[in-house]
Formats: C-alpha cells, sequence, structure tokens
C-alpha cells in the first residue's frame, strides 16, 4: 500500500482556509483518494483545554503571554492527535489539517521584535514538536496569503465559534498582531521554502475566486500525490464561490451535518433589503414575513458593500450611499426641530418621518423574521439556488455548504439573455405610468360558476364534465343562487379555491406592507431599477422637504448608472431606493381579500382597492357576497379611494427642474 501524504493548510485569521480545506477534501475525495481531515485546535478535545483558556484571555491578554508558553498549549494538542495522524499515513490516506505547526510559528513568533530571538524560536518550535515530542511532520505547508487589513474585515462576518463568547478571540480582534502573523508567515516561507508554498490569494486588496485559489492549491498538490485508491466520481466536485465561516468541529467529514435541518421559523440578521425582497418573493412562505426597518429617525452607517467592485468604484458606492444617509438623517433633523404644537401638526411630522423610508438604499442592512409552513431552509435554498448576488450566495452557503456553482448561473444567465434577445422590446426607460398600479393578468376560474361545479362535484355521484353540464343549462339566477348558497355554507373553502394573478407597479414599501397584509400564494419580483420612476407624497412637499428628497433619487440614479457602465448588471440594483416603483407580480386567493383589513395606509388601501374593484367585474357574485366582511367599494375605478393614487403625483429623478418651475 502506498504510504499517504500529509498536507497543512496555513493562513491568518479571516484568508478563507475553512473553504480551500474543504474544496481541496471534495476535490481529492472526486479524484479517488481517501481523505481523513483534521483541524487545530481540536476544540471538541479536551486536549484544547489550555488552547481555549488562552483564547478567551483567560491567562491574560495574548499579547502578555511568552510565545514559549503558549507553544505548549498548542504542541500537546497535536502530541494528543499524533498517533491518528500517523495511523491514517500508514494507511494510505491524504491527511488534510487546518493549521498545523506553522500557525504557532507564525503567530507567537509574531510577538518578538528581534529578527535573531524570532529565527531561534523557530528552532526550538521545530524541536520540540518533531523531535521532543514526535508529531508527523507535514508533507507540504500551504499558506494562503491575504494581506492583513483585508483579512481583518473578513474576520469581522465570521459567524460565532464554540470556543469563545467573543466576536472575536484574543488574535483574531488584534489588526496589529494580524499583520505580524502574515509577515512571520512570510519569513516561515523563506527560511523553509521546501516546506511552506505560499498561495497569492488577493490583488490590490480584491480577492481571487475561490475557484481560482483551489486550481493555485491544486497544481503544487497534484505532483506530491500517490496513485488514488479507488477510480474518481468525475462531476462531484462542487466549488462555491461562497465563503465558510464557521470552523470545522469534527476530524472526519460528518455527513449529516450538511442535511438541512428542518425549521419553521427563521430570523435573519444583518441583510440587505435587495435580499430581503429576494426572500420575500418565496411562495412556499406564506405566513409571516415582517420587517425590522433600520431605524425610523436616523439611519446607521450600516449598509452592504458588494465584494469585488473596482476601488474607484467601490469609492463611489460608498460616497453616494453615505450622501443618501446624511440626506435622510438632514431632513430627520429638520422635522424633529419643528416641535409642532398642533395635533394636525404633530400627525403629519409623523406621517413625513414614515415616508422617509422611501429614500432607504437596497443596500441598507435590516433584519427579517420569517415564520412559514414546512421546511424553510430547503424551500430558500430551492428558490435562491440560482441567485446572482454574492451576498445571497453567501447567505445560502451559510444555511447549506453543497450550494450551486457559480459555472450554472452564468449558463442560466447566459440562456435568458439569449431568449430575451429575440424579443422585440425596447429597453429605453418608460418614464409615464397610467393612474392605475394594478392590472388582473389571469384569473381562477375564469368563470366563477365553476366553483359551483367543483364544490358539488365531491357532494354527487355525477362524472365531472356530465355535472358540469347539466349545471350550464341551468339559467342565471338558479347557477348565482346556487353560488350564493354554498359559499354561505363555506365561504373560506369556496374563496380559497380561486386564484387572482396581478402585474402591479409600486415601491418595495407597498410591496412588504402588500406582503404582510395580503400573504400572496406567489411573488415574481423584476430586477429593481430606476425605470418606473417614484413618487413625492403630499406629506414630504407639505413639510418643506422635497427637493431634499428629489436630491436622494438624483444621487440613486447616477449610482445605478455608473455600475450599470462598469458592467456591474445585478449589483446595481443595490443603488434602487426603497420608494422607488418596481414591478412584480402577485398570485392572491380570494380568502386574503375577505380576511384582509382597512389599514392605516392610504396608499395601500387604495391598491387593494384597485384589486378588489378588478376581481369585482370577473368574479362578481362572489365579490358581492363577501361584501359583509369587508369595507364596500363600488365597482367603478373613480372610487374616492382609487382616487388616493391621484395624490401622490409621481416625479422622476429628472423632473426637478420642471417642478420648481411648476412652483414658480
Amino acid at each position: 500500500m502506498n504510504q499517504g501524504i500529509f498536507v497543512v493548510f496555513e493562513g491568518s485569521d479571516g484568508s478563507g482556509k475553512a473553504t480551500q480545506f474543504k474544496l481541496t477534501a471534495e476535490r481529492l475525495k472526486a479524484a479517488g483518494y481517501e481523505v481523513d481531515i483534521y483541524d487545530f485546535p481540536r476544540y471538541d478535545q479536551a486536549s484544547s483545554y489550555f488552547v481555549t483558556r488562552y483564547l478567551n484571555g483567560e491567562y491574560g491578554p495574548a499579547s502578555e503571554v511568552s510565545p514559549y508558553t503558549a507553544s505548549l498549549f498548542y504542541a500537546l494538542d497535536r502530541y494528543e492527535a499524533a498517533p491518528q495522524i500517523r495511523q491514517s499515513l500508514a494507511d494510505g490516506k491524504i491527511v488534510l489539517a487546518n493549521r498545523y505547526v506553522g500557525s504557532n510559528m507564525a503567530h507567537q513568533g509574531a510577538k518578538f521584535a528581534n529578527t535573531a530571538e524570532q529565527r531561534g524560536f523557530f528552532v526550538w518550535a521545530d524541536s520540540l514538536e518533531f523531535q521532543l515530542l514526535g508529531i508527523p511532520r507535514p508533507t507540504v505547508n500551504f499558506f494562503l496569503r491575504v494581506p492583513a487589513q483585508v483579512a481583518y474585515e473578513l474576520v469581522k462576518k465570521k459567524q460565532p465559534r464554540s470556543y469563545t463568547r467573543r466576536t472575536q478571540d484574543e488574535h483574531e480582534g488584534d489588526i496589529e498582531h494580524l499583520s505580524k502573523a502574515v509577515t512571520t508567515y512570510d519569513t516561515l516561507c523563506e527560511l523553509f521554502a521546501k516546506d511552506f508554498k505560499a498561495i497569492e490569494c488577493s490583488d490590490e486588496g480584491k480577492i481571487f475566486p475561490v475557484t481560482e485559489i483551489n486550481n493555485r492549491i491544486w497544481s503544487i498538490l497534484k505532483p506530491l500525490l500517490p496513485n488514488p485508491t479507488r477510480s474518481g466520481k468525475g462531476t462531484v466536485i462542487n466549488l462555491n464561490e461562497s465563503r465558510d465561516t464557521s470552523p470545522a468541529t469534527s476530524q472526519k467529514t460528518d455527513k449529516s451535518q450538511t442535511k438541512l435541518q428542518p425549521i419553521d421559523q427563521l430570523e435573519v440578521k444583518d441583510l440587505s433589503l435587495l435580499s430581503i425582497a429576494n426572500l420575500l418573493s418565496i411562495p412556499s412562505i406564506t405566513v409571516d414575513k415582517t420587517i425590522d426597518w433600520p431605524g425610523s429617525n436616523e439611519i446607521r452607517l450600516n449598509y452592504y458593500i458588494p465584494p469585488m467592485l473596482p476601488p474607484k468604484l467601490t469609492e463611489t458606492y460608498n460616497s453616494t450611499i453615505r450622501q443618501l444617509i446624511i440626506l435622510h438623517n438632514n431632513m430627520s433633523k429638520q422635522l424633529e426641530a419643528k416641535r409642532p404644537t398642533s395635533k394636525d401638526g404633530r400627525n403629519l411630522i409623523n406621517r413625513t418621518k414614515k415616508k422617509l423610508v422611501a429614500v432607504y438604499p437596497l443596500a441598507a442592512l435590516a433584519n427579517i423574521k420569517i415564520t412559514g409552513d414546512g421546511d424553510i431552509l430547503t424551500n430558500i435554498n430551492n428558490h435562491l439556488k440560482y441567485t446572482s448576488l454574492p451576498e445571497l450566495r453567501q447567505f445560502l452557503q451559510q444555511i447549506d455548504s453543497k450550494n450551486t456553482k457559480k459555472q450554472v448561473n452564468r449558463t442560466r444567465a447566459k440562456v435568458v439573455d439569449q431568449i430575451l434577445d429575440q424579443l422585440p422590446i425596447s429597453s429605453d426607460y418608460q418614464l409615464s405610468l397610467d393612474e392605475n398600479r394594478v392590472h388582473l393578468l389571469e384569473t381562477w376560474p375564469r368563470n366563477e360558476f365553476n366553483l359551483l361545479t367543483d364544490y358539488l362535484f365531491s357532494h354527487s355521484n355525477s362524472e365531472l364534465q356530465k355535472l358540469a353540464s347539466e349545471i350550464d343549462q341551468w339559467p342565471y339566477n338558479k347557477k348565482s343562487q346556487a353560488l350564493k348558497d354554498i359559499y354561505n355554507l363555506e365561504p373560506i373553502n369556496i374563496l380559497e379555491k380561486t386564484n387572482y394573478q396581478f402585474d402591479i407597479v409600486d415601491d418595495f414599501i407597498t410591496l412588504e406592507s402588500l406582503i404582510t397584509q395580503l400573504k400572496p400564494r406567489n411573488i415574481t419580483l423584476q430586477q429593481p431599477s430606476p425605470r418606473w420612476g417614484y413618487d413625492v407624497p403630499t406629506e414630504i412637499e407639505d413639510s418643506g422637504l422635497a427637493d431634499q428628497f428629489i436630491e436622494c433619487f438624483d444621487l440613486s440614479l447616477q449610482l445605478y448608472s455608473a455600475l450599470q457602465e462598469a458592467g456591474q448588471y445585478s449589483i446595481a440594483a443595490y443603488a434602487v431606493l426603497a420608494g422607488h416603483r418596481m414591478r412584480f407580480k402577485v398570485s392572491i386567493d380570494g380568502a386574503a381579500f375577505y380576511k384582509a383589513n382597512v389599514t392605516e395606509s392610504p396608499h395601500l388601501n387604495a391598491i387593494i382597492s384597485q384589486m378588489r374593484s378588478q376581481i369585482s367585474e370577473v368574479h362578481p357574485i362572489i365579490f358581492a357576497a363577501m361584501q359583509h366582511k369587508v369595507e364596500p367599494f363600488p365597482n367603478s375605478r373613480k372610487s374616492d379611494k382609487v382616487q388616493e393614487l391621484k395624490k401622490l403625483r409621481p416625479y422622476h429623478p429628472r423632473s426637478k427642474q420642471r417642478r420648481k418651475s411648476q412652483n414658480k
């Protein structure tokens, strides 16, 4: 039997070791090798007792603990694992370790200011571990090189670890220590070039794609590999772009950990409004979707920054988002400073504050609580697995390590683009909209008397076609009365059988409220953009904030255009504001309208009124029968509630000059 080889992954905290560690293990297994994995320190083993206390600061700050003392903590943990590693190698397996002696040398060696003392420590550590304790020496150590500042930012995004109650341990939370550790790793690569191989993972602060980094590792590893123990599996490799931030907690791969555990409630924190909009569109989550908005008075400097943007574009992105935040906060402060004495004045201020949500960029981070029927995580994964948003891919990676390949996303996008290119549809912005934001697209059943047939089928002995033919011959009054009678028996049962599909053009705020109020069966959201314009609410005008409000939409359009010109089409949506109109399609049953109540929002009431009005035209009997439950509104589209839409006068970002001229 061939002797196995021992491969170690090293790097500063936040360098992506866990991701490359798992991908390399998958790749080796696909090539036909048996793989055993180890993650040091082994926090689930008693041998890591002193390491855990050290990283939690229980022996004092890490910088004040002698590097020789701290090295003993880590060495004893590896000494305990040494017999298992030797056995795995003797069995011809490939042993992968996430951190090993090199981590000890780099992190503890970083404490030395004197170069000679540091090199003396390296010799001591090598002698301690490989000679005195006799632990196996690695075949190769891969050092994933990431600049300290970049690694520090990535560390802050990590999930909580099992070995510490802190967000960051003693090493991760010290940017100076991280910087010294990277320098020390560089020194190790120079002094021990045969043992340590540096893998560059970034360029000018920009992290390379995960697949590119893994290919660099593979090009060095492949010549070192013995003959595989079995034939390879070919296409089972899953090279996912999402960074895995959770450490492995067991020595061997546990397949049960990759299975999503069914849950019916989920709370997601610090997700952008754009990603939340995608979550809201998942049809299988139907019970409750509510957003914890990022504050009504002032927006914190808390927003999503897309990775991989060129430096200048990143600077433009950050600058524009901050300007939007400043404008929002200034408008909020102006409202606070007014301090009206009358009740009407205070009500106007409160209503205006709520309208300021419209200038939140979709990049703003918020929290969302989701409850639903069935397995939420699986539903989310299945619905969003082809997403092109890096943020959502990272989110999916956190709930399921076996996620869709980026190449699939690219292929899918290419196919869709080719089909769209065959359609003679103009891509010009459509600046004008008719008064009705709502259009009924499809209705089921097309004939409401089919509800009568469907209901009676379960209570009769006739074939469905014969039953339908017989009822069809009844006079209209007889069918109408029969439908009302069965409706009165089981109104919800009848209404749940209906389905109405609407095409709606309105803003994200209305979409979220509509979902909360009506709980649609299905939602399809088009990519948000400024193309449909926006509304300037009367409250904003009455409070003298219209110019600043419009300036926010001007800035949004400028950033959106800059991102589009740079080819960042999916990322551009982060520049869209919550108050921009979007186009979405919803499917809702009649029971939702039956249960719906009048809300505090005149605008939302007007939208629901339009939907009900259009339902009354296709299902007049069913609609009339439910009037005892809902607030009456006439069939005419000229109702008072519909007229509320006209009070929200539409403006496009380029209409600021026109508005000023009208005021004159």
